[in-house]
């Protein structure tokens, strides 16, 4: 009997023996292996295009930008050619990665014409983008969206399909809205995509940074692309937009650099009336000059 216990133990010693040696091999193998780099090397600094009066390099170079959003109206009526995106090449050609957003707001008369569209874009689109991605903001209907969820997502599928392999595809673009958000991952929008994108705002770090961490937590591993990003807080004179911005964004653009593949700014350039010129600070005047404090933040953002 004392001979059997005798005989287990040695055993169980021997055992725990070999798990240390195993353990002691792995902690050596893991201090050779070259640790990845850290999330801040792969994040994308980038602004929203006023294509093309920005195809020029000076304030991309000024600014660090590697990614520029750039934007496609779809036409139903005809398919896509060649000549629509030229222009994106002066982008290619300064080193700028390129994420491409198409829009309707209409869905298309019916799924095999949508497919037959992305099919022609798929042959015509040539390396012009980096990134493509159909439907901008169908949560804010019916300005941007007449259809419903199911056509948007429908929308979304024949661009997968069509385009799968031949570039990365980001999703449908939904705009600012965690419940939203929620809602088309709820209806399939994970399911037709390479990277999930979203547009986020908010009116503090913290109301942003919220916002992101659902989105991130909710995409299940795949990388995110923030299409458009900013703080809609109120910068004209007198009010206290300036000041928030200021305290605010360096948060924002941190959290960014440590949890998403890429950030584009809103935006570069903003020529709009002055009411949505002040809620979207935007980085240079009309005269295609800095606007400070604002261009000095983003400058010091390195990506």
């Amino acid at each position: 009997m004392s001979t059997t216990l005798e005989q287990i133990n040695a055993h169980l010693a021997a055992i725990a023996d070999l798990a240390r040696q195993q353990q002691q091999t792995i902690d050596k193998l893991s201090a050779q292996v070259t640790p990845p780099p850290p999330t801040q090397a792969r994040w994308l600094k980038g602004v929203v295009s006023d294509w093309p009066t920005d195809a020029d390099t000076p304030h991309h170079t000024a600014l660090g930008h590697k990614l520029i959003r750039v934007w496609h109206n779809i036409d139903w009526t005809r398919g896509p050619v060649a000549g629509d995106f030229r222009a994106l090449r002066s982008y290619k050609t300064t080193g700028l990665k390129v994420a491409l957003r198409l829009h309707t707001n209409t869905p298309p008369p019916s799924e095999a014409r949508a497919a037959a569209w992305f099919d022609a874009l798929g042959n015509v689109i040539g390396g012009a983008a980096d990134f493509v991605g159909a439907v901008n903001e169908p949560n804010w209907t019916p300005d941007r969206w007449t259809g419903t969820v199911d056509q948007a997502i429908a929308v979304a599928r024949a661009c997968y399909k069509a385009l799968v392999g031949k570039v990365p595809v980001t999703s449908i673009c939904i705009g600012n809205s965690e419940s939203a958000f929620e809602r088309y991952v709820r209806a399939g929008l994970l399911d037709h995509c390479d990277i999930v994108s979203f547009n986020c705002y908010g009116q503090s770090a913290q109301q942003h940074i919220d916002c992101m961490k659902l989105v991130v937590e909710t995409a299940k591993g795949k990388p995110v692309l923030v299409e458009e990003f900013g703080l809609h807080v109120d910068s004209r004179p007198g009010r206290p937009g300036r000041d928030v911005w200021l305290r605010d964004m360096p948060q924002i653009i941190a959290w960014h650099k440590a949890n998403v593949t890429g950030s584009c700014y809103y935006r570069l350039q903003h020529k709009a009336d002055p009411t949505s010129q002040a809620m979207h600070q935007a980085l240079v005047d009309a005269e295609n000059k800095p606007r400070e404090p604002y261009y000095a933040t983003w400058r010091s953002a390195a990506s």
